[in-house]
């Protein structure tokens, strides 16, 4: 009777940490987790609004709106996001697949700042690179 006592208290108590386990969301991912906008500058200049998301098998992941100062603007979608407590990385591949856009970023509070750079894909180099800040929104 006693063992039998002591294996259902064991599982329960079990139960209930697996079931706060699950509940819990990262806290440091989720400040990062929204809608950005803010300017980036450096060989290329402009405005961006940015989206991370988390989905339902707790993948992160996002689009990025950019508007140049010249030329034409375009979305795109990251193939990568990860959050590291403050820290934020991000990429996506250029219309027409010729270059990645590498991003990194602090966040402080409500906001972020970060650099950007270009990476040719044929010679995995930099070809432009630059700044940019933002807020949450």
């Amino acid at each position: 009777m006693r063992r039998r006592l002591f294996l259902l208290t064991f599982g329960f108590i079990c139960g209930l940490g697996l079931l706060q386990a699950q509940g819990k969301s990262p806290a440091a991912d989720d400040k990062a987790i929204g809608k950005w906008a803010g300017a980036y500058s450096g060989d290329s200049s402009g405005k961006y609004t940015v989206s991370i998301v988390r989905d339902a098998s707790q993948k992160l992941g996002g689009t990025l709106d950019a508007v140049p100062d010249s030329g034409d603007g375009y979305t795109a979608t990251f193939s990568t996001v990860a959050i590291d407590g403050t820290k934020v990385t991000m990429a996506y591949d250029l219309p027409g697949g010729e270059g990645e856009v590498q991003m990194a970023a602090t966040l402080d509070g409500a906001a972020w700042k970060g650099t950007w750079k270009v990476v040719d894909k044929a010679t995995k180099s930099a070809s432009q690179s630059g700044e940019f800040t933002g807020t949450k929104h």
